[in-house]
């Protein structure tokens, strides 16, 4: 039903189908968490929708320009994006900390320049550069041409992984492995906001599950890939069959790792390399999938990154000592207590929570810096 008034037309909620809509905002402070509900239930996620307020705080709605003209007292930061390859800058956490702060005019002569590393799900995925054709070298060695276009202006690495040097004249970095350096911000954007609140709540039946799995991208790469063949081979010779499932880059991202492997008490996950400070969704994914993790990595995984200890086997602990490692798995697997006191610990430790504000604050002091040397 639509009622027209003389400012226009009101459109009732099941009438939205009529409209070419890509974005809803919401603004009622009393009934937003009803309309918003109501939406999701005829709709799904057929919209994005934006609530303009939450617990009672006005919000402020990120890109979205016909809001952003009514947003007053905000200081404008021109930026430039390189390295997001569709709208991956729009669902990035850079974005959604500085759209807090400031509106964000893209320009081709940035005040700010953020770089991140090209993901090859959705270097496939990208329109605008479809026609490029690139592999996942191709396109690193294509950004960093287009990353040393811009000379005058402050430039930000984001989500930085291994190889930060190899990647031009940048100012700042957010990301990991830890690096020491107030130009640097340590924060692992790998590990899902979910997994610090996570619950894991599993009975007896676990025990009868198969025994361990590895699933696989990368076979060579990297000492703790090496290890990581080694590890298997012997554990499968020596114990128990380990089953070893290949998967492309879309079917890890799509999660299936995680339906997979909810079939198993263990599940191997190796980090490419024992770095302190990186660890990837390799670890995260393990827990989400309800295995225990079979870990080696960050030699700071506890310490520094907060896992609880009593939550997985650090293989790490034991250097390249594979004989080790699997007299350690072999004492969890046939203790069924301590296994299923293992696999009901919460990932992180007590004291440990997901908060960006110290993110978000070296993020601000970087965004000055930019607008005052502009």
């Amino acid at each position: 039903m639509r009622i027209h008034t003389g400012g226009g037309v009101i459109y009732n909620v099941h009438d939205l189908f009529e409209l070419q809509l890509e974005e809803i905002i919401i603004s009622s402070f009393i009934y937003e968490e009803e309309m918003s509900q109501k939406i999701k239930e005829l709709y799904g996620n057929k919209y994005r929708v934006h609530r303009l307020y939450d617990d009672g705080k006005l919000n402020i709605i990120r890109d979205v320009p016909t809001v952003h003209k009514h947003i007053s007292g905000l200081p404008k930061l021109k930026v430039k994006w390189i390295g997001f390859f569709g709208s991956t800058w729009r669902n990035s956490l850079v974005y959604e900390l500085l759209c807090k702060h400031y509106i964000l005019e893209f320009s081709e002569e940035p005040q700010l320049l953020i770089y991140s590393y090209p993901d090859m799900g959705f270097i496939k995925d990208d329109t605008f550069h479809k026609n490029l054709d690139l592999n996942a070298l191709e396109a690193n060695i294509y950004l960093q041409k287009e990353y040393l276009k811009y000379k005058n202006c402050i430039k930000l690495l984001w989500e930085s992984g291994m190889n930060e040097n190899g990647y031009g004249d940048y100012d700042y970095a957010a990301g990991f492995p830890y690096l020491q350096g107030e130009n640097f911000e340590y924060f692992n954007m790998r590990i899902p906001k979910s997994l610090y609140e996570m619950e894991r709540r599993y009975d007896n039946n676990s025990l009868n599950r198969k025994f361990c799995s590895y699933f696989y991208l990368n076979q060579n790469w990297g000492e703790g890939a090496k290890l990581r063949n080694v590890f298997i081979r012997e554990l499968s010779n020596k114990y128990k069959k380990v089953d070893c499932i290949w998967a492309n880059y879309y079917a890890w991202d799509r999660g299936e790792s995680i339906v997979t492997h909810n079939k198993y008490k263990f599940k191997i996950a190796f980090e490419n390399h024992s770095i302190p400070g990186y660890a990837t969704e390799t670890l995260w994914n393990t827990y989400r999938s309800g295995a225990i993790p079979i870990y080696w990595g960050a030699p700071d995984i506890c310490s520094r990154i907060g896992v609880n200890p009593d939550s997985f086997i650090d293989c790490t602990k034991f250097g390249m000592d594979v004989a080790a490692m699997i007299k350690e798995v072999e004492r969890i697997d046939h203790d069924d207590e301590l296994y299923m006191y293992m696999l009901n610990q919460s990932p992180f430790v007590q004291n440990i929570h997901y908060s960006t504000n110290k993110l978000e604050q070296f993020l601000c002091d970087i965004a000055e810096q930019a607008r005052v040397c502009s």
